[in-house]
């Protein structure tokens, strides 16, 4: 009993001198982000959110921290701003942002996870390849960049420009059923109008024509759901090969098995396996 009870002891001190040395070593830090902030999140956090990798590079220890620093901010060294090498072209509403999320975890890509809208926006596109490039996000020379905005796929002018920008790229669509596609499209339109005390039309009222009774194809939610039309515009500039189609109902319920395809596609290892997701019961889908 007195043998334990002075183990116990020096348990109790050694552990009280480690909260306060943590407790002074914070301290320390607090004080010296107040005096010198910059000096801080320069030379200690080592992290700007806005131009570091993803921190799933980290996690995979993928990089060791090597850190360069540009106009103020830090970034891996060696790394650079790219065109992308694939952009995920659609579909509204079909599964295209849990696609870039995933996908942004394997070691070998850097996704821009904003819609970037260059190819289908004028005054965007009007501001040169050099603007789009600038704001993609920074890689290494062995990873892929992709980009992701959905409204691509429906742009009239899009495959072309594309097609003068790399006529060899690589081209990522998501679809799932046309017709729950369109009710989830306008459904989000609609949860938005009520939520800004807006009126929105009910659904059959867009949809269908009041004197003949046929479906108004030129009603968006609609007209982006008719994949075959679209895809005859894009299919006169880059072959089938250079496309891959992702199931958006199969992405929900087996993700591993969609990744695995579209890493087959980019040519990229498989790094993305069953075991890297976890089912949420409360969403009703597959998480990360």
């Amino acid at each position: 009993p007195v043998l334990f009870r002075s183990w116990v002891a020096k348990i109790t001190r050694w552990r009280t001198l480690m909260a306060l040395s943590m407790f002074m070593m914070a301290s320390a830090l607090l004080l010296l982000s107040c005096l010198h902030p910059n000096l801080v999140r320069t030379h200690l956090l080592c992290c700007n959110q806005a131009t570091l990798m993803s921190g799933s590079r980290h996690f995979l220890g993928i990089r060791d921290y090597e850190y360069a620093r540009e106009n103020g901010n830090i970034r891996y060294k060696h790394t650079k701003r790219y065109l992308p090498h694939c952009i995920i072209v659609g579909v509204r509403k079909a599964g295209t942002r849990a696609l870039i999320e995933f996908l942004n975890l394997h070691p070998s890509i850097q996704a821009h996870k904003r819609e970037m809208h260059f190819f289908d926006d004028d005054d965007n596109y009007s501001l040169g390849l050099e603007w789009y490039r600038k704001r993609m996000p920074f890689s290494f020379s062995d990873q892929l960049t992709i980009e992701k905005t959905p409204a691509y796929f429906i742009g009239e002018k899009v495959p072309e420009r594309i097609y003068n920008m790399n006529k060899t790229i690589k081209l990522l669509l998501v679809v799932r059923d046309p017709t729950e596609r369109a009710i989830s499209d306008y459904t989000q339109i609609h949860s938005n109008r009520l939520e800004r005390n807006k009126f929105h039309d009910r659904f059959e009222d867009l949809v269908l024509d009041p004197d003949t009774g046929d479906v108004r194809r030129s009603y968006n939610a609609i007209r982006r759901s008719l994949y075959p039309r679209h895809m005859e515009r894009w299919l006169r500039w880059f072959p089938l090969e250079q496309f891959h189609i992702v199931s958006g109902e199969n992405l929900v319920l087996r993700p591993w098995e969609e990744l695995a395809k579209v890493e087959d596609f980019l040519g990229i290892d498989h790094k993305l396996k069953r075991s890297n997701f976890f089912y949420n019961e409360t969403r009703g889908f597959y998480c990360v």
